[in-house]
Order: structure tokens, then sequence, then C-alpha cells
């Protein structure tokens, strides 16, 4: 079979462009082959590289807290206040029991001479009483008032104005025994023992053993008269 020139030529060309082909898809394969041996030989290198690394050190665990030892110091219990002071006890309250003598009338100090004049006597809180015949009254006056202030300034310790306050009433109603005993009772935490001696005497010679006034016996123990020992309460 003869071919003329053209068909040579054509033919020449197809056969270098087939070559070409064929040389290009073989550089192509090399090439791959190349680069995946390339990046196996890394993947492995970097496994290698992996499996010597030094283990990460352990974490150390954490140290158990240790609670502060509490140091609360316990406050010191307070002494209770001891309050030396003379004064009546409790029995005195503001209200008051009638003070009676053995026929159960109130505490008459000093009776009046004249039998049809009236018999004026006092409560221990300062209640009047008054009989005339065959009629009595019972009148709440200004003594109440004076009775509750000489509580008060016993409480507030205040004895000079006590014993001011008590000397004014016994001038007003000296047949009403109980500013006598805050008058001793005012004296003998001034100092005036002698004073508030005599005082006291006179209230516990006057109430005749009635218990509202049981506090002018044991004050005088306290005080050391030999004549009223000192009671233990």
């Amino acid at each position: 079979m003869q071919f003329d020139i053209q068909q040579r030529v054509s033919l020449g060309v197809a056969v270098l462009l087939f070559l070409y082909f064929l040389a290009h898809t073989l550089h192509l394969r090399n090439e791959a082959i190349r680069t995946g041996s390339v990046v196996s030989k890394n993947s492995s290198k970097e496994q290698a590289v992996k499996s010597v690394e030094l283990p990460s050190p352990p974490k150390p665990s954490p140290t158990p807290s240790i609670p502060a030892a509490k140091h609360d110091k316990k406050p010191e219990p307070t002494p209770p206040h001891t309050d030396r002071s003379i004064k009546i006890g409790d029995g005195a309250q503001v209200t008051g029991s009638p003070m009676t003598t053995g026929d159960n009338s109130p505490l008459t100090i000093n009776p009046e001479l004249n039998p049809n004049a009236p018999i004026v006597t006092y409560e221990f809180n300062g209640i009047r009483h008054e009989q005339q015949g065959g009629r009595f009254s019972a009148t709440a006056g200004d003594e109440l008032g004076v009775f509750k202030r000489l509580i008060e300034l016993q409480r507030e310790h205040n004895w000079k104005e006590m014993y001011n306050l008590s000397e004014s009433q016994i001038k007003e109603t000296p047949e009403w025994l109980t500013p006598y005993l805050f008058s001793g009772i005012a004296l003998a935490n001034l100092g005036r023992k002698a004073e508030a001696i005599e005082r006291l005497k006179f209230v516990d010679r006057m109430a005749a053993g009635q218990p509202d006034y049981s506090d002018a016996g044991r004050i005088l123990g306290l005080l050391g008269d030999q004549q009223f020992p000192a009671q233990n309460h």
C-alpha cells in the first residue's frame, strides 16, 4: 500500500500525537508513584517521630487541703454584778399591803389623845386610812406618788435625793412610818451609820413585828448593831 505525501504527513502527525500522549501518560503515572512514595515516607517518619516521643508527665494529684484550725475563743463569762448597797427587799412593792396590828387595822404611830379626833393611819405604800366614830375612809393621795418616787431613787442608788425626800415627807406626814425606813436606808448608804441606826431602831420599834418593815431589823444587823444580829438571805 502506497501513500501519497499528504497521507504520509497526516499519518506522521498522528503517530507523533500518540507518542506524545503515551509519553505524557507515562510521565504522569511515574510522577504519581513518586509523589505517593514521598508521602508514604513522610508519614512513616512522622509515625516514627511520634513513636519515640517521651510520654507526657503524669499530672500531680491535687493535695488535699487541710482546714485551718479554728481558734474561736469562747468569751469569758461576765461575772454577775453584785449590788452591795443597803436597801429594802423584794417585799416592798408599789401596791403594798395594809400595815395591820393585832386588831387587824392599819398601823398607828402616834394615836390622837383627843377621843373625838379622827384616827389617821397609813399603809406601807402611803394609802391613808381615816376613822372617825363609825365611819371609815381610804384615800390614795400624794403619799402614793412619794412612795413610788422613793422606790425609783433606791433603784437608781440616788441616796442623797432619797434622804431629802424622806425627811421632807416625815415633816408632812409624821404618822406614816415608811419615810423613816427609807431615810434610815439612805443614811446607811451615805455612811452616816449612827443616824441610820437611830432611824431604823425607831421603825423597828413602831412597826412591832409587821412584815413590811422587817428590813429595818435586817439592816440594823448589817450595820453591826448587837441588838439585831445579821440575818442570812
